[in-house]
């Protein structure tokens, strides 16, 4: 295969901290065949040209630590570093779409959102007219770039309308990139009460979800910068929970015997489950009140993570608290998880309090 292929690519493991417990992937090229043509090129974020030719995709691991830094102020720098290298760059590469596609990167990582704005919408528009894999490919990772940006700032209504224009574009882009839109689409109907529309946009994902998320990685450059987390496990959290969430409001439970068995209340999603900790919570309100969790009670009840939200979540209320989320405290005290478990002790003592102050409270507007 030496003869056949100019390079490999591997997964980098960017290790966010130093005891390695968080941590990205990320397909990179870093091993090619020396021809004696071939050179590093760009002052930053530099890649290998000429380099023509297929690559294999290799199983290889390699641990990376460059991007863990002592403080935000010290990430901070890196990353201004990068952006006053990669403008003067672009000034000097004005359509090498490479520098592009890192600047827009680097104004993400800092929060500029106007110059990363700016980059996604340069970005896509030096893909007008390119047919063919590769331009749709950096199509895609422009326009995912440019709804990330709205949906960042909360813009949903405008996130839906560059929705709109980039499906309209006969030209194309990648599956991994449809799959990103998708979501962020499903995500801005949600926000903005159009739970239809979100419905049909998360059932979308999903679809791309179970098409590719086991699938054998066949180019690399599919998965580049933040599309690079598209199938992850909170990505798929998200879209659930938004669709089984929407669905059980109408009272159809499709999407929860379809996805909720599939969560896998992990720690790897502590992002997501924080970002929609309350849609999460009123998920398992509704399913386990209407006594359609009883099988799962316990799986669920014994998650770090999920037990952990439920804890926090409950924590909060007051004995006097009418909202919905005594359903939680009724089902988790009915659901028959072992008496001996502390903090079920602590809830069913919640529940006691509560139940005190309703009687109270009744016998005080029968007088």
């Amino acid at each position: 295969e030496s003869d056949e292929y100019q390079g490999i690519n591997y997964l980098r493991r960017n290790y966010s901290n130093g005891i390695y417990s968080g941590f990205s992937d990320e397909w990179v090229s870093r091993t090619v065949r020396l021809d004696g043509q071939i050179r590093f090129h760009g002052r930053v974020h530099e890649f290998m040209r000429p380099f023509e030719g297929k690559t294999k995709m290799v199983g290889a691991l390699a641990g990376h630590t460059g991007y863990i830094y002592r403080s935000e102020e010290e990430t901070v720098a890196h990353s201004r570093r990068n952006t006053v290298l990669l403008e003067q760059m672009i000034t000097d590469e004005p359509r090498e779409v490479r520098w592009v596609s890192q600047l827009m990167n680097e104004y993400d990582s800092i929060g500029n959102r106007n110059g990363q704005r700016m980059m996604a919408r340069r970005g896509y528009q030096m893909m007008d007219g390119a047919k063919g894999d590769k331009p749709a490919r950096i199509r895609g990772l422009f326009a995912a770039g440019m709804m990330r940006v709205e949906s960042q700032e909360g813009n949903w209504d405008e996130a839906c309308r560059i929705y709109q224009e980039i499906t309209n574009n006969p030209d194309g882009i990648s599956d991994v990139a449809a799959a990103y839109l998708e979501l962020i689409a499903a995500e801005s109907y949600f926000r903005l009460g159009d739970y239809r529309k979100s419905q049909t946009h998360c059932r979308s994902y999903l679809e791309y979800y179970d098409a590719h998320h086991n699938a054998a990685v066949d180019d690399a450059l599919d998965y580049q910068l933040f599309l690079m987390n598209t199938f992850d496990e909170p990505m798929f959290v998200l879209a659930a929970c938004m669709l089984m969430r929407t669905e059980m409001k109408e009272n159809n439970w499709d999407a929860f015997d379809q996805y909720f068995s599939r969560i896998p209340w992990s720690s790897k999603s502590d992002a997501a489950y924080r970002q929609y900790e309350n849609d999460l919570l009123t998920v398992a309100s509704e399913i386990i009140y209407n006594n359609r969790m009883r099988d799962m009670a316990e799986t669920f009840w014994n998650a770090t993570m999920t037990r952990d939200i439920l804890l926090t979540f409950l924590s909060g209320m007051s004995t006097r608290d009418t909202s919905g989320r005594w359903n939680i405290v009724r089902s988790i005290c009915e659901a028959g998880l072992p008496h001996d478990d502390p903090d079920i002790a602590k809830i069913k003592e919640l529940q006691a309090s509560h139940i005190r102050w309703v009687t109270s409270q009744n016998r005080s507007e029968e007088h």
